[in-house]
């Protein structure tokens, strides 16, 4: 087992930038019914400024041997003139999430404390399993992972993470 020594949090989220224009977001990974993809707002894939039409995008995959190794691929946002992404079927404009199909399948998070599994992957996905449930109480204490604006470490690309309360 590869060993960590930075929390495993920080491999589930990376940067998204644009190819041609300025601007991108925060995505974090998401292993769904056997397939990987990056969640983010669908405002990050489809900007409201409509001078900006980006049609691919470039997002960060950790090394497995080193996660302070971070290598940039693209992902296509549109082809064929139409969008990659899955948005809200019914609500698109009101609900703010994108899906976005990656390859390769990333290791869960879970695979990090499971010597079952071997990672195959230095980038880490969520599963349905983490996100809130009934353990999550109003006023508990929580930490965001992410990339606010242009902040990010250059080297390591490396999210920021903050506090927040329900």
């Amino acid at each position: 087992m590869v060993q960590r020594a930075v929390s495993p949090i920080f491999s589930t989220t990376t940067p998204i930038r644009y190819q041609d224009v300025q601007g991108g977001g925060t995505g974090f990974y998401l292993n769904y019914r056997g397939r990987t993809f990056i969640v983010t707002n669908r405002h990050v894939v489809k900007p409201d400024d409509e001078n900006i039409n980006p049609t691919k995008a470039y997002v960060w995959f950790r090394d497995v041997t080193d996660v302070g190794e971070a290598n940039r691929s693209p992902i296509r946002l549109v082809k064929n003139d139409s969008p990659t992404y899955y948005e809200h079927p019914e609500f698109p404009e009101e609900v703010d999430i994108a899906l976005i199909p990656i390859n390769p399948r990333l290791s869960s998070l879970d695979a990090v404390n499971d010597d079952s599994e071997s990672l195959n992957s230095g980038s880490l996905a969520f599963t349905p399993d983490h996100f809130i449930h009934e353990n999550i109480k109003v006023d508990q204490r929580v930490s965001i992972i992410g990339y606010p604006g242009d902040f990010v470490d250059r080297v390591t690309r490396f999210p920021v993470r903050r506090n927040a309360l329900i």
